[in-house]
Order: structure tokens, then sequence, then C-alpha cells
């Protein structure tokens, strides 16, 4: 669940949560800027896709969504030195966007769609650790164009929306563009938890 080479920082703070509602509440064990681990009782299945409210202060609170990607169970006799609870993954603005505007509106969209893990690990092997992707397309495109390009994860029904331009246009043998991303490092933020699956 965790980004590790992101630092986390133990503090308890009072979060309320659901999946319609923050009808539950809890306490935070620790939170990174990827996630948060979630001291309660009942613990959501995992995948489970979560609204929070952490209390920041008695007058400020932060307002997230994110994915319950793990749970720890203890035995009652362990319960007065350890901490059960779940662990929740952020959901990165690329991800929240890409849910609210279509690709169909953004203009010079184009689709790039993984249909596995290792098809995705591939691609960020060869290409996108480089900074860009190559799609086949036989649409005009000129060099230096701005394009919207979505990745599509099928393997977890996930789309995200990322910004970039044409760096070359290939017209022979394997037709279509080479693309870099604008943000690179969002990018490959955004792709790592799947990598791990």
């Amino acid at each position: 669940m965790e980004r590790r080479r992101l630092k986390r920082f133990h503090r308890r703070l009072t979060v309320r949560y659901g999946e319609r509602d923050l009808s539950r509440s809890g306490m935070t064990h620790d939170i990174s800027a990827s996630g948060v681990f979630v001291v309660a009782q009942g613990l959501p299945p995992l995948d489970t896709r979560l609204h929070l409210q952490i209390s920041t202060s008695p007058e400020r609170f932060a307002y997230l969504e994110g994915v319950v990607r793990r749970h720890k169970v203890l035995p009652v006799a362990l319960r007065q030195i350890d901490h059960g609870g779940f662990g929740v993954q952020f959901l990165q603005p690329g991800e929240l966007v890409g849910e609210l505007v279509p690709l169909a509106s953004t203009g010079g969209g184009l689709e790039v769609v993984f249909e596995s893990v290792e098809h995705l690990r591939r691609a960020v092997e060869t290409e996108i650790r480089f900074g860009g992707v190559f799609i086949p397309t036989t649409a005009p495109y000129a060099r230096d164009m701005p394009v919207t390009v979505e990745l599509c994860l099928a393997f977890a029904r996930r789309r995200f929306t990322f910004p970039a331009k044409v760096v070359q246009v290939i017209s022979a043998n394997a037709r279509g563009i080479a693309v870099a991303f604008d943000q690179k490092q969002e990018v490959e933020r955004t792709l790592e938890p799947f990598l791990a699956r």
C-alpha cells in the first residue's frame, strides 16, 4: 500500500470515514503523502473506496479519498501493545481529475491500454521511465503539438489522464507518434502502486 520511500509520520489524529458518508471513526497511527494507517475496530473490505475526514485541529479538517489496501488484525491479547486497523492509499489528483474529465472533451486525446500488470511493467521499464510512450496512430500529428494521453489500466479498471507533447512523428512501418509527458514524475508516482500487484 505505502510507497515505502515516502517518509511516514506517526501522528494521532481523529478520522471519520465511510463509503457514502462519514459515519465511522478511528484514529491515525501513521501518515505519509501517499496513505494513512487507521486504527479502528471494524475493517472495510480490501479495495473499498473511502471518503476520509482527518482532523488536523479542532477547527480544521482535511478531506481525502482513498482505497483500502491492507488489514492488520490482532488477537485480543496483543491489542494493548500493538494497533489493529487498515491501510489506505490516497487517490492522487490525476486519478480524480481523470474521472471528472471525459477523454472526448479534452481535445487531442490519445489512449494507451494496459491489459495486465506485466504489460504495464514492460512499458514502464522500456518507455515511461524515460519520460514518454509510443502510440500507434495514423491520425495527423505535428512535432511539438500538445496532446492529452489517457493511460487505461484495464486490469485495475482505472484511467489516468496526463498532458504531453509530440516529440516524434513516425510515418514508415510502425506508424505512430512518440510523446513526452509534461510531468514525468507525476506519471511515475501515479503508476507505482499498480506495479506491485
